[in-house]
């Protein structure tokens, strides 16, 4: 029993190119390849062009595409020749008309920004994403890339020194689309810059998979983490997160290089808790982030796209927040009390967490939930039912005379 993350998390970005600013050399016939390669939307910028000169070169386009296409700027040309919509800038928002059913398209820098546009766009280009290519010196923001997981009905561009190889991270933050301008138009061939992109769109999916019965080491007397590890994986657990407090972070790693290939030849995911730059050291799969651990958007860069980060939560309020950054799961608790973990949070108990559930379904907030902290065997049955992915455990386990028996009840639990 997996879950594969839902949309919200993982999407696949459209690919938006908009033209240089200048009239380009046979560049009627370029946008038509792109096009033909696979482009989803062309915005033609041309600043200071006459309406004649850009109705001349949009006539060189096959009609067919003229959905696709955006006109910056002369909002009139795009209504009369039938293009898909238009872009205007944020302060000339409040005169456009939305009832005419085209694209309305906008640029932000900012939250601020962001919430003004989306009363009255449908697309917003948020930049600068990256250091730009076309403009030197207008540099990365880097507090842009959580607003990917802002709830919203429009959907977000990203701008600003986007290349191919960010697609797989603009996925991950929850962009719906990426924009390519310098990386294209300052290369003797746009089109085969072109073609990269939609190679790698092809080729970019992140899928992972969140198991549902999830161990978590302990320092137990006379039973090392190597035996705990090699139990849990033999009796069926397919997820390992290592914790292992008050002690040196050299003898972390170690600990962490000797369990790391224990969990790998079994399958199993593993993942380091609290530590992004030690998950990154040893190549594990991913980490757990506690609430007092770091922000899940330094771990992201720190890891990249591909990892897994799992963060805690114990309000509404805490899940809402996480939220917007690019988590994949939430260990969300405790169930209990329980001794296995210092600085608990307040006792959530069943209702709570069916309170949760339900306020993250009325949010349209679809991060797979993990409960933890003080869950004994009989709970599962109820938890599942209340709407948690799976369950993480600890104590149950190590306490048990035979470890990989206890998993293996504890998976019937869940499978049943």
């Amino acid at each position: 029993m997996y879950v594969i993350l839902p949309k919200k998390i993982i999407r696949k970005v459209e690919l938006v190119v908009i033209t240089a600013e200048g009239l380009m050399p046979s560049e009627a016939r370029i946008l038509q390849t792109l096009f033909e390669e696979g482009l989803d939307w062309l915005h033609i910028r041309k600043p200071g062009m006459p309406s004649a000169d850009l109705e001349r070169l949009i006539k060189q386009i096959s009609t067919c595409w003229y959905p696709k296409i955006i006109l910056h700027d002369n909002a009139e040309l795009a209504m009369d020749v039938g293009l898909g919509g238009f872009h205007v800038k944020l302060n000339d928002l409040g005169r456009v008309d939305r009832r005419n059913g085209m694209e309305i398209s906008t640029s932000s820098h900012g939250i601020q920004e962001f919430h003004a546009a989306s009363l009255v766009a449908s697309r917003i280009f948020i930049s600068p994403l990256f250091n730009s290519i076309s403009k030197p010196g207008y540099t990365a923001n880097a507090s842009l890339k959580a607003m990917g997981n802002i709830k919203r009905s429009n959907k977000l561009v990203a701008l600003g020194g986007v290349c191919p190889h960010h697609l797989p991270e603009l996925e991950m933050w929850g962009f719906d689309a990426a924009a390519f301008m310098g990386f294209l138009w300052q290369d003797a061939e746009p089109v085969a810059r072109f073609r990269e992109a939609i190679s790698l769109k092809r080729k970019s999916k992140i899928e992972k998979r969140i198991a549902p019965l999830h161990y978590i080491t302990h320092l137990v007397d006379g039973y090392s983490m190597e035996q705990q590890v090699h139990d849990v994986c033999w009796g069926g657990c397919r997820w390992v997160q290592f914790r292992m407090k008050n002690v040196s972070d050299a003898l972390r790693r170690e600990t962490a290089e000797k369990l790391l290939p224990i969990a790998r030849s079994y399958g199993a995911t593993f993942i380091i808790n609290d530590d992004p730059l030690l998950a990154k050291a040893v190549d594990a799969d991913g980490v757990h982030l506690g609430k007092e651990d770091g922000h899940p958007s330094e771990a992201r860069q720190i890891l990249g796209p591909d990892k897994i980060i799992g963060a805690t939560a114990n309000t509404l309020e805490d899940i809402r927040e996480l939220s917007r950054y690019p988590i994949d799961y939430l260990g969300v608790g405790p169930f209990r009390f329980t001794r296995t973990k210092d600085k608990l949070s307040p006792i959530l108990g069943l209702d709570g967490y069916r309170q949760l559930l339900q306020g993250m379904h009325q949010e349209q907030i679809a991060i797979p939930v993990v409960a933890i902290g003080g869950i004994d065997a009989d709970d599962i049955s109820s938890l599942l039912q209340a709407g948690v992915h799976g369950v993480a455990l600890s104590g149950i386990i190590h306490r048990h005379a035979a470890p990989e028996r206890a998993c293996r009840e504890l998976l019937g639990h869940i499978t049943a």
